[in-house]
């Protein structure tokens, strides 16, 4: 509690002040709050959602080398070879045994992490 720093609560002049302002949302109907397609037109947003940057980023990852100034995210990154592999297994026709395998490991790993009364 510090000094000299006065009543508050909701009898105070400040509190009363706020609590006669109106609300932003007051006057629109329930349906109608949040993110309206209006909205999303205003910020540059597509049909698709994507907004133009979006866009360029996902041109420049297709292209096989980026642009000058261009530097992909750690997860972007993990997330294109994560597709490269899935489409090079399934070019290779490997794609079910390598789901099959990775559905065995992560039941083993659950296994090993799942406490045994819980498993049930």
């Amino acid at each position: 509690r510090g000094v000299g720093r006065g009543r508050r609560g909701p009898g105070t002049p400040a509190h009363r002040a706020r609590a006669q302002m109106p609300k932003p949302n007051a006057n629109k109907p329930k349906g109608v709050r949040g993110k309206d397609s209006e909205v999303s037109k205003s910020k540059g947003l597509g049909d698709d959602g994507k907004s133009a940057a979006g866009k360029v980023k996902e041109a420049a990852v297709k292209l096989p080398t980026p642009p000058a100034g261009f530097h992909m995210k750690k997860a972007l990154k993990r997330k294109v070879a994560l597709v490269e592999k899935y489409n090079e297994l399934k070019a290779k026709g490997k794609l079910e045994v390598f789901m099959e395998k990775r559905r065995r490991k992560m039941a083993s790993r659950d296994r090993t992490l799942i406490p045994r009364a819980s498993r049930g």
